[in-house]
């Protein structure tokens, strides 16, 4: 069981050793989120966060530790870290904050890593995605609010919803995914239950079919109508403002 321990005195420590500790603890904290996805070495990656953590209370407090504890129970907690951050990324029932928090976390441990695995480089492009689509629904209206509902990413005009997907395999969505169950179902019953009756999906893949659909099998009875529709960062924007207006008409 690693320990690791501290002689404690009750000194404050100086601004230079706050700013010293602070600048360790930030270089082991990243060093082990990139660490989840490279190594097999829990106890290891618990190490370098849990004495990264400690350094930083270091540096907020100026308190000295006396001692830092790696036992079973940190290291399967630290070692889940990672894993947890990809599955957060990837969900769908994930709120829009927590999942670009999880993304944020995977895109950092990311730009310092060589060979990723395809799911952590997916979920950095996915970032990028919506980072751009968002850009540009800000181009085109006025009224854009992001949203906080499991399944819905923003509201335009206050009755739009938008959600947004990026496909890795870039394959074309069928219209099974608007299906009870399907992908895409999570967005369409958050819409209708906030009494929105037009929803936007916006992918990078080909769409075959994009003219709306009306779809009346809600959980809250409400009718509402959905629009897939390819959108990419060379779409000019005023394929988006009119796919907008005709769903706000």
């Amino acid at each position: 069981m690693p320990m690791a321990d501290t002689n404690s005195t009750s000194a404050q420590l100086s601004i230079t050793e706050r700013v010293l500790a602070a600048v360790t603890a930030a270089i082991l904290l990243s060093a082990g989120v990139i660490a989840v996805f490279l190594t097999e070495n829990e106890i290891g990656v618990a190490a370098l966060f849990l004495i990264g953590a400690a350094l930083a209370m270091l540096a907020l407090t100026g308190q000295t530790l006396r001692r830092i504890k790696i036992g079973e129970n940190e290291t399967e907690f630290y070692a889940k870290v990672g894993r947890n951050a990809v599955a957060t990324a990837e969900s769908e029932t994930a709120t829009p904050t927590e999942r670009e928090t999880a993304r944020e976390i995977v895109e950092r441990a990311s730009d310092s890593a060589a060979d990723l695995p395809s799911r952590v480089v997916d979920i950095t492009l996915a970032r990028t995605y919506e980072r751009t689509t968002f850009a540009a629904l800000k181009r085109v209206s006025d009224d854009v609010t992001f949203s906080e509902m499991r399944g819905l990413d923003a509201i335009v005009n206050k009755k739009i919803g938008i959600d947004v997907k990026y496909r890795s395999a870039g394959r074309p969505p069928g219209r099974s995914a608007l299906s009870k169950g399907g992908n895409y179902r999570p967005a369409i019953e958050a819409a209708s239950n906030s009494g929105i009756k037009a929803l936007l999906i916006l992918t990078n893949s080909t769409v075959d079919d994009d003219s709306p659909v009306v779809i009346d099998d809600t959980l809250s009875g409400q009718v509402i109508t959905v629009r897939i529709m390819q959108w990419t960062a060379d779409s000019p924007d005023l394929q988006l403002a009119e796919a907008i207006q005709e769903l706000d008409g």
